[in-house]
């Protein structure tokens, strides 16, 4: 869009709105409804008051002359409402207000006389039928009850769309991965701004929070940024009463389940090595094989203080809680090291996993020294909130949340586990720091604090301004305790006959960890304001919203080990430079060899790693929006919306960038219909269309614009300097100029080891010959949405629900590359397959390239019934398909990595494609074609009183199990052997939860209580698997180079793209093939992964939380 184009959006968003918001600014519900007489007749002029009965406010409005009335802006919850007139009235009502939501509640007037003084719950209506979206509003009744972990999140798997999935990355809504949904608390976004994940420090304690809403689908124009969902939480206020709650709740690792075994694979880089189970695995290097896992010790604590109620009755309230969650484990380590040649009997155990059944039979290793560390986390969480309403048109709320988390002591591992303990050298006084010694002074601090001001003014009875400031902080730092500044070498392989002049053996090395972090703060500020209006009688009834939002996002980093690298070194007289060394060659041919120094032979290779993030960046967003409620009839309802968002990418490295998105290229368009079928509003249909955009998180530009800093070199090792402690960067890099794109082969010198220099962080901002780039007509992330409901109550206050959705990624954004000719990655900003990148790949002679693909198609049917005669239940299944070749911001292919628009998808050109040759569309990894889930509370009133009463509350799901697709090495890079999903799907997942709480109340009107609480997650303690090694072939080894299909990367990736590379892949993987490439006649098949389609990831043990509680 052009620059004019640009203004003419803004100045015209500018005359509609003064105000707004990017993810949503709403916290807050309403109650309407209309005011009759007796004999029917509307009643003008009345008087409605709303008084909070857990929320401090009162508000007095007026019916209109249609006997309406609407109170807008109510915070979330319990509400008493009455009507009258000057002679007629009416008996008060209890209702609860939630996030979203118009609550309905008419009044049918009486002669004063007549009215009843007691208070009674109103039956509202418990369809929408003005709404198309999708929400599911969990309130604090239904927190208190159901079984859920400490934190808010734990509630959010009861929601018909959501589930927690670890290749997602997080919570998938709809489709979404789960770095594309938005979280907020209290109108505050708080999803990490690198991953778009939800921050631990921001998971905060569920006895802070009034209710949790999440909007799955058809939400209105006003929240963006997000193509998954949105979860609101809004936390608890003061009110007129003193309320408080003082709790202690605790987690004993003697009464959990004990742990789930660990596959273990152990690749000993040797193709001879004689020894294993079965004869599949002689002379393979590997070691196929389950460590049993013992319980640990230990008991994780939860205390709340809690304290809420007036400072000025009726004007201004307060409420504090200080909530941290202590977890305090105690776990004994056990090394073992050699493989089936002694006679100590290690852990391992028959395993039983459904299809997926290992009869390993029991080997004996050596065991090293046991050891037994002691880890503390605490996740910190205290808030102070002031509400103030000076008049009943002024709403005023500010908060700040205190919410670090610190580490004290890290765990050294599993129990059981495979290697070494880990340390490092200090040096002085300290010297070598090992295992438990280590691990006891390690740990951490992640600071975090959240603050937000803000205030609601109803100008009129029509009109209502919103305004809200808000400043998040976060610096993560967790484990960045007693890491050593120094190289940290290691002798991947050592020949025996090398070993003394080394110095070393193989498996040695220097330290465990050189990752330091110095900094990674992170802010965000945001201004956000909206102003409504509600406007009658001009072609039937108009909600009009408005908004604008401006956004500030910064980050300060310095992390890594650039200064000081990861060093492997091979020791063997038959490596050449460019052979494979700790599973790492050359991307190119180095030539010409190494010519060692006079009186001197070549003995070997290795290669150093340099990695750091480092830089200082911000960048700014704009949004406006504007939004129409518009109800033409009584019945029909049309909610129309339209959505613009400027924002761009910062800059790690100085440089300016041109990614950049304009307001007239992210139009968001959100249409939504509903219509009352029946004219008691029993029966909806509602149908929605709409575009959504992704708010670009700060992983590409720390990426891809300068912040990370990622190099390997490659060099020769010879016997004149053979002693590994001569490997440091200042002879393999001295003062090479690290040039960017990298650069192979480098000119054999004096002054420098190096050989081939490989970048793998090319900036995509630089535009020098050869680099990356940004398309220049990059389009925005978008994915569309389609949505028809319909909806009937049933009976009363149970209603039924089906859904169907579909949604589709039309654009994603992505770095998308090749290999450059020095074997460096390079890569363009673009949306993959289109533009400047289909273009790059034809101009280098690739003949295909592929887009991305994410379609989501659902039914639902959910059959919700509210609380009667004390039960309560939520019945909801769900029909669905996730096909495509990109999961989203989160890539399931890669175990649920989290870095948004720079995961592996198309980074190169072969990526996208089987090695059978054909494109990889299929059935994605968080495919559950069925899930069904279910939850119910039964309330037991003792002797008939509410003195005594008992919640009995279930929650249970059953869910097909996710596509297992074949992934095998071809030029560097895992991609699906012949097609998404060969190998069937993970077993049923299915899992039950319980909670019990008795609660007792005494005192005048039973204000004070205590209470016991049970909590049981998977409380039949099952073990479904969850994920297999899905990869054939062995990584520590290329397969499938490319100089195997052709000469050069193009050439051989369009061998791929045209008929596959399975007969190379096959040939080079059978027992001839692994042993023609080891040269050696003896050599096993050590070209597959012995591990293959063996269970590596379980269902959780079941974990038992019990707690006391005293309220008033």
């Amino acid at each position: 869009m052009n620059r004019k184009f640009n203004l003419s959006v803004f100045a015209l968003t500018l005359v509609l709105a003064f105000a707004g918001i990017v993810f949503g600014q709403e916290t807050r519900g309403s109650i309407e409804g209309t005011v009759k007489d007796s004999q029917q007749a509307l009643v003008p002029g009345a008087n409605v008051e709303i008084k909070g009965k857990t929320v401090g406010l009162t508000r007095n409005v007026t019916s209109d002359n249609e006997g309406r009335y609407v109170a807008q802006q109510l915070p979330p919850g319990v509400y008493i409402v009455t009507a009258s007139t000057k002679d007629l009235g009416a008996a008060p009502q209890e209702v609860t207000v939630t996030i979203g939501n118009a609550t309905t509640l008419d009044f049918n007037l009486v002669v004063k006389s007549q009215i009843s003084t007691v208070d009674v719950v109103a039956d509202n209506t418990v369809i929408d039928t003005t709404e198309a979206k999708a929400q599911t509003n969990i309130t604090s009744q239904q927190i208190e009850k159901l079984p859920k972990g400490t934190t808010f999140s734990s509630l959010l798997r009861t929601e018909v769309s959501t589930r927690a999935e670890g290749l997602a990355g997080g919570f998938q809504i709809n489709g979404g991965s789960g770095a594309e949904n938005s979280f907020m608390v209290d109108g505050q976004e708080v999803g990490n701004f690198r991953t778009g994940a939800l921050n631990s420090n921001n998971d905060i304690p569920y006895q802070a929070v009034q209710e949790v809403q999440v909007k799955s689908s058809g939400f209105e124009a006003e929240f963006g940024g997000a193509t998954g969902g949105v979860i609101s939480v809004v936390t608890k206020s003061g009110t007129n009463d003193f309320r408080g709650e003082f709790q202690m709740a605790f987690q004993s690792q003697k009464l959990n389940a004990g742990p789930r075994p660990v596959l273990a694979n152990s690749f000993t880089g040797s193709t001879t090595t004689v020894g294993g189970v079965g004869n599949q695995f002689v002379n393979s290097g590997q070691y196929v094989e389950y460590f049993g896992q013992k319980r640990d010790s230990g008991t994780n604590v939860f205390p709340t203080a809690s304290l809420g109620g007036p400072i000025v009755k009726d004007k201004l309230w307060f409420y504090a809680i200080y909530s941290p969650q202590i977890f305090q484990v105690t776990r004994t380590t056990t090394y073992m090291t050699g493989f089936p040649s002694t006679t100590t009997p290690n852990a391992r155990r028959l395993i039983n996993s459904g299809d997926f059944a290992t009869t390993l039979p029991d080997i004996v290793r050596n065991v090293n020294p046991i050891q037994t560390a002691d880890a503390k986390q605490t996740n910190e969480y205290a808030m102070f909130k002031l509400d103030a309403s000076p008049t009943q048109s002024l709403r005023l709320s500010a908060s700040y949340t205190w919410n670090p988390i610190v580490q004290k002591g890290l765990l050294l591992g599993g129990t059981t586990v495979l290697g070494t303990p880990g340390f490092a050298n200090f040096g002085g006084s300290l010297g070598y720091l090992v295992g438990a010694d280590l691990a006891a002074r390690q740990g951490g601090r992640q600071n975090s604090n959240n603050l937000k001001t803000e205030a609601t003014w109803i100008a009129n009875s029509k009109t209502i301004v919103g305004i809200r400031y808000s400043r998040g902080f976060l610096n993560e730092k967790l484990g960045s305790y007693f890491i050593p500044d120094s190289p940290r070498i290691r002798c991947r392989s050592v020949a025996a006959a090398l070993a003394a002049s080394a110095g070393c053996v193989t498996g040695f090395q220097t330290n465990t960890n050189n990752f330091t972090i110095t900094k990674d703060v992170s802010t965000r500020s945001t201004i956000d304001a909206d102003v409504s209006y509600t406007l009658s009688n001009f072609l039937g009834k108009h909600d009009f919203k408005f908004g604008y939002q401006f956004s500030k996002i910064s980050n300060d980093v310095k992390d890594g080990y650039r200064n000081t690298g990861i060093v492997s070194l091979c020791y063997s007289t038959t490596l050449t430079i460019n052979s494979v060394c700790g599973g790492y060659q050359a991307p190119v041919t180095v030539t010409p060899d190494p010519v060692p120094p006079a009186g001197q032979t070549m003995i070997g290779i290795g290669w150093v790693q340099r990695f750091a993030t480092d830089g200082k960046a911000s960048n700014t967003a704009q949004t406006f929006y504007a939004q129409d409620k518009w109800q033409p009839t009584s019945r029909l309802t049309l909610t129309l919306g339209l959505r613009t968002e400027k924002e761009d990418l910062p800059a790690f490295n100085g440089q300016q960038t041109n990614l950049k998105f304009g307001f007239g290229e992210k139009l968001a368009p959100r249409l939504g219909a509903s219509y009352a079928l029946t004219g008691d509003g029993k029966t909806k249909i509602a149908a929605f269309y709409g575009w959504f955009y992704d708010r670009l998180k700060f992983e590409l530009p720390r990426g891809s614009f300068g912040g990370d800093f990622f190099r390997r070199d490659v060099f020769p090792i010879y016997s004149g300097t053979a002693a590994f402690t001569n490997y440091t960067l200042a002879t393999i890099i001295g003062n090479y100029s690290d040039p960017i794109g990298g650069q192979c082969p480098i000119a054999q010198t004096t002054a420098y080891l190096t050989r081939c220099n490989s970048d793998f962080r090319v900036p995509s901002n630089l535009g020098v010959a050869g680099g990356g780039a940004v398309d220049p007509n990059l389009k925005p992330f978008r994915q569309s949405e389609f949505t028809f409901e319909f909806q009937r109550e049933l009976m009363k206050n149970s209603i039924l629900t089906a859904r169907y959705l579909y949604r589709n990624v039309d654009h994603a954004v992505e770095d998308a590359g090749w290999i450059s000719a020095s074997g460096s990655e390079t890569y363009i900003i673009a949306n993959p397959g289109e533009g400047l990148h289909a273009q790059r790949l034809r101009e280098l002679g690739y003949s295909k390239s592929v887009k991305p693909q994410r379609l989501y198609k659902a039914l639902q049917l959910e059959y919700n019934s509210r609380l009667l005669n004390n039960f309560s239940f939520n019945l909801n299944y769900t029909y669905s398909s996730l096909y495509g070749n990109y999961s989203g911001l989160a890539s399931s292919d890669e175990n649920g990595r989290l870095s948004p628009g720079v995961n592996r998808f198309f980074d190169l050109p072969w990526v996208g494609w089987t090695a059978s040759g054909r494109p990889d569309n299929g059935k994605l990894a968080t495919d559950r074609p069925h899930v069904f889930k279910a939850s119910g509370t039964y309330t037991f009133n003792w002797w008939k009183s509410k003195v005594h009463s008992t919640d009995l509350t279930f929650f249970t799901t059953a869910q097909s199990g996710t596509p297992i697709t074949t992934f095998v090495d071809v030029f560097g890079l895992l991609i699906p052997e012949t097609a998404r999903g060969d190998k069937g799907r993970t077993p049923l997942f299915t899992q039950t939860d319980f909670s019990l709480t008795h609660k007792y109340r005494f005192g005048r009107d039973n204000r004070f209580g205590i209470a016991f609480d049970l909590n049981i997650l998977n409380m039949f303690n099952e073990a479904n698997v969850l994920s297999v090694d899905n990869t054939k072939t062995n990584e520590s080894w290329y397969i499938v180079d490319y100089s195997s299909v052709a000469g050069d990367y193009v050439a051989a990736t369009n061998a791929l793209q045209n008929g596959g590379v399975l007969n190379v892949l096959n040939s080079e993987t059978s027992l001839a093939g692994c042993q023609a490439y080891s040269g050696s006649a003896a050599a096993g098949n050590f070209c597959l992964n012995q591990s293959y389609l063996r269970p590596n990831g379980y269902q959780g043990p079941r974990t038992v939380r019990f707690g006391f509680r005293f309220f008033f």
